[in-house]
């Protein structure tokens, strides 16, 4: 079931019904249920395995501390979920689809990738003694299986996340919840329908190596992925997060504005929170802790380490080590030349400053991406070329740039053409405001209604690709 759809909001409103209808006892059982519900109609396959993974680390969890030989067998048993099975069924050559940009695998175990980095921190705080062990199977299978989160993450820590299901059953209806819960819902609608999906299509016509374009042209149509990945991604954090408040459960925000990031660095603190959070306290400071002696080198290895195993955590292809290699040297660059920046950030006056840092952290972003979303290594340095090759500026904005971005030039291109890039400047210039509107507790009603207005006008409803990181 796909979360921007009519049947996932009334099974969201029947899942509620239920939730504050039972006595206490059951409201566990009722996330528990619509969780598998929601799960088995994607594909039993991944009911099962999550069910198996969950019951694993459960029961292991009381016998893992200082248990070496356990918790070896354990790491060895995630290690096979996330980069065996993940990939067993995807057919040679499927990752990546050029017009899609999704797998084509027989099989998909919906959410392995970001369960599983769950259970890992999981055992691994109480292998060292910093957490106790679940002794609620419920609450902790919820954990990892609860509908909304499922799919693409946040990953939370149990502790954080899982311990407030075990009182579950104290939770009461509130307006403030559900008001929270629309406006954010709603918002996410609005990112995946109107802005990422009307930038699918441009996307796939340049990566799909349809479009003619060159020069500046092209640089611009590469960069439109960005915004899809963004809008795309934060869309969904917005329905999870919004879809989880009506339970009266907080979940982890996972962006704030990376966009207007004016350094990598910041631009990674502020995307994927959670995924970077995680590699951060398991993976990064671990290896700096251990390379402490080695000072800088330790901390160049550890960003190196972190960013290639992300890369293969996205995917097996080249183009995802590709994107992480790049990513490393663009974090290298900023730790080697941290004194440096800090002293140009201090004599150049900030109106200057933060505009040209957010420009240029943006295209050195979408350059990663370039390859993050190329069918092939060679499809992005085919498309990268194209931007170096002829004639730079467009000749001709209608000719050379409009009509070439707009699959066409045809009425129905033009104005798709026209109107997503009116919104998507238009939202990043207010993103702040339109935040502070939508992640609020007190209803907006006036903005609700405009938002939902233009879902029904621009939204697209019958095209609409599923979500990019459904496929991680």
């Amino acid at each position: 079931m796909a979360l921007v759809s009519v049947f996932y909001l009334i099974g969201l409103l029947i899942a509620m019904l239920f939730f504050y209808g039972v006595p206490s006892d059951y409201k566990r059982w009722v996330l528990v249920f619509f969780s598998a519900l929601f799960i088995g109609l994607f594909n039993f396959a991944s009911l099962f395995l999550l069910l198996l993974s969950s019951t694993i680390t459960f029961f292991a969890a009381s016998k893992i501390k200082e248990n070496q030989w356990l918790f070896c067998t354990m790491m060895a048993f995630y290690i096979v979920c996330l980069f065996g099975l993940k990939y067993l069924f995807v057919p040679e050559n499927s990752l990546g689809d050029v017009a899609h940009f999704q797998q084509t695998a027989t099989i998909v175990f919906l959410g392995v990738s970001f369960y599983t980095l769950q259970n890992i921190g999981y055992l691994m705080g109480i292998y060292r003694g910093q957490t106790k062990p679940s002794t609620d199977f419920i609450a902790f299978f919820s954990f990892n299986a609860f509908f909304p989160k499922i799919a693409s993450g946040p990953i939370e820590s149990y502790d954080v996340f899982g311990r407030s299901l075990e009182t579950i059953g104290e939770t009461r209806f509130s307006t403030t919840n559900l008001i929270y819960g629309i406006q954010r819902i709603a918002l996410g609608f609005f990112k995946k329908m109107v802005l990422a999906d009307r930038l699918a299509p441009l996307v796939a016509n340049v990566y799909g190596l349809e479009s003619p374009a060159t020069g500046l042209t092209l640089w611009v149509g590469i960069c439109l992925f960005t915004l899809q990945l963004y809008f795309d991604f934060s869309g969904y954090m917005d329905i999870v997060l919004g879809s989880a408040r009506l339970f009266d459960i907080r979940l982890s925000e996972n962006f704030k504005r990376p966009l207007s990031a004016t350094s990598i660095s910041e631009l990674w603190r502020k995307w994927h929170i959670t995924l970077i959070a995680w590699l951060t306290q398991f993976i990064y400071y671990p290896i700096v802790y251990r390379m402490r002696k080695h000072n800088r080198v330790g901390v160049l290895f550890a960003t190196a380490v972190v960013f290639i195993l992300s890369g293969y955590w996205h995917g097996v292809g080249l183009t995802f080590l590709v994107w992480a290699v790049w990513n490393m040297l663009c974090l290298w660059y900023e730790i080697l030349t941290k004194k440096t920046r800090v002293k140009w950030s201090k004599n150049t006056p900030q109106w200057i400053y933060r505009p040209l840092s957010i420009f240029i952290t943006f295209n050195v972003f979408s350059l990663g991406l370039l390859f993050f979303r190329s069918a092939s290594v060679a499809d992005g340095l085919l498309l990268l070329k194209g931007v170096f090759t002829g004639v730079f500026l467009p000749q001709s904005f209608l000719n050379d740039f409009v009509y070439l971005l707009g699959m066409g030039g045809t009425q129905e291109h033009l104005f798709n053409f026209y109107s997503t890039t009116l919104f998507c400047m238009g939202f990043l210039l207010l993103e702040k405001n339109i935040y502070g509107l939508f992640y609020s507790e007190k209803i907006s009603s006036l903005s609700l209604v405009v938002l939902v207005v233009l879902i029904c006008m621009f939204g697209i409803f019958e095209a609409g690709s599923n979500f990019i990181y459904l496929q991680f």
